[in-house]
């Protein structure tokens, strides 16, 4: 998280309400089952984004067999890697900065006064006056990318995380009688494709949040792949979080992009009336399970969303868990590139070839 919100949570510092510590999650449709969850990797979590966070000691009772634990800034990237040095096997540590606090970083050469940076930002907010002492200090994107960049060179398993692209999201102002305040995409991009260089420079997987900017995120994906690094692009994997896009948008995706997963955490995509026909669209060998959760709802609403994923594609939970668990081993993998379409009279060659050259 950005240093200006001290020792606020992700999300009490936006408004994300959990539900008091020992409630019980609704709709718990069956007991959770720990062997199952042994066997799976939830592929997108904040255990430390909690008041409540114990340290790495939690782990001691976890449930879940493994887990990918985001940072969301600099601020808590330390507690990822306490996380990660306490139990190596089980804890996959991901590096990076939240779209909700990319607002804090500076394009410029030259860190900027605090009224300039976000003057240039918002240019058209006729209150920054008013909100300029409620907003964070400013930092250089190219010094946050140098943190990022020496952070991955010192942990080899690390990986590129939360990252990504949000236009639903509002600043958070503590007077709220202040218009709202958005991060224009462009800049979310352009941060995006910095952090993005870096991890196909290192071929570091990234975990990519992506929220009301699907087009923006297709875009992206597009002009990542026919980029300076497309050769290294393809040779590394992206889990597109939680995706907020159509079912369409997803088949398009994985049609075009052969090293693109989805994960689905019920509490987040659980809301939308099209979350099961979300993970159908999903090709099986797609899909991930995630709980987007912090340390005291890991265990249950990664079950949650195991039994989302099992029902919408009708798998046995047997079915379920072998294909979470080979998605997972593939996904940590170099992707193996997509056969070369054949001409239809290559297509007519090789038949023939396994017809003993009958026709």
């Amino acid at each position: 998280m950005c240093s200006s919100q001290g020792n606020h949570t992700l999300n009490e510092s936006f408004g994300i309400h959990l539900p008091a510590s020992g409630s019980s999650q609704a709709g718990l449709e069956e007991p959770v089952d720990l062997g199952v969850l042994r066997r799976l990797t939830d592929a997108h979590c904040h255990p430390s984004d909690d008041r409540e966070y114990s340290g790495p000691s939690f782990l001691k009772s976890l449930g879940l067999g493994k887990v990918c634990a985001m940072s969301t800034g600099l601020d808590n990237q330390h507690l990822v890697e306490e996380m990660h040095n306490a139990d190596p096997q089980r804890v996959i540590p991901f590096f990076g900065i939240h779209p909700w606090f990319v607002h804090t970083l500076s394009l410029s050469d030259t860190l900027p006064s605090k009224e300039d940076h976000y003057s240039q930002l918002f240019p058209t907010y006729d209150s920054l006056p008013s909100a300029l002492p409620l907003l964070p200090p400013v930092t250089l994107l190219s010094d946050y990318l140098s943190s990022l960049s020496d952070a991955l060179d010192s942990n080899p398993a690390a990986k590129v995380g939360e990252v990504g692209l949000d236009k639903s999201f509002h600043i958070p102002l503590s007077d709220k009688t202040l218009p709202r305040l958005n991060t224009p995409i462009n800049h979310q991009v352009t941060a995006l494709e910095r952090i993005a260089e870096i991890a196909v420079r290192k071929q570091r997987n990234m975990s990519v949040h992506s929220v009301r900017s699907s087009g923006e995120t297709v875009a992206w994906l597009d002009r990542m792949k026919k980029g300076n690094f497309a050769e290294e692009w393809s040779k590394v994997n992206i889990c597109l979080h939680s995706f907020g896009g159509s079912p369409e948008s997803i088949s398009k995706v994985q049609k075009d992009h052969h090293n693109v997963y989805f994960s689905f955490a019920e509490i987040v995509s659980g809301r939308s009336p099209k979350y099961h026909d979300l993970i159908r669209a999903v090709a099986d060998d797609r899909i991930l399970v995630e709980s987007d959760g912090p340390e005291r709802y890991l265990d249950k609403w990664i079950w949650k969303s195991f039994l989302g994923i099992r029902d919408a594609k009708g798998w046995t939970t047997e079915q379920c868990i072998d294909q979470l668990e080979r998605n997972w081993e593939n996904f940590c993998l170099t992707p193996e590139p997509p056969a070369p379409k054949l001409s239809k009279k290559e297509r007519r060659a090789n038949k023939s070839d396994s017809r003993g050259g009958v026709e």
